[in-house]
C-alpha cells in the first residue's frame, strides 16, 4: 500500500513538472502563424507573406493586416475583383 502511495505520488509529481514545459492551450498563436502557403477553399495555394501581402496562385491577389495579435487574428483585404474581402 506504501509503495502504491509513493507510486501515485511520483506518478502526479513528475506530471506537474512535465506540464511547466509544455504549451498552454490558453495561449493563441500569433499573427505570424499565418505566413506561409496554405491549400485554399477556393482551390489553389494562397501565399500569406510577412510584408501583408498575399498571392493566391490563380491571379487574385489580396492583403492580410493582424488586427489582434493576442488571438491570433486577421482580416483579409481584397483584390480589384474582390476575391478576398475583409
Amino acid at each position: 500500500m506504501a509503495r502504491t502511495r509513493a507510486l501515485t505520488l511520483g506518478f502526479f509529481l513528475l506530471v506537474g513538472a512535465a506540464g511547466a514545459f509544455l504549451p498552454h492551450p490558453a495561449h493563441a498563436a500569433s499573427c505570424d502563424a499565418i505566413l506561409g502557403k496554405w491549400d485554399w477553399f477556393t482551390k489553389g495555394v494562397v501565399t500569406f507573406n510577412p510584408d501583408g501581402t498575399l498571392v493566391h496562385e490563380l491571379g487574385s491577389d489580396g492583403t492580410w493586416e493582424c488586427t489582434d495579435a493576442a488571438r491570433g487574428r486577421i482580416t483579409l483585404g481584397g483584390d480589384k475583383e474582390g476575391m478576398l474581402t475583409s
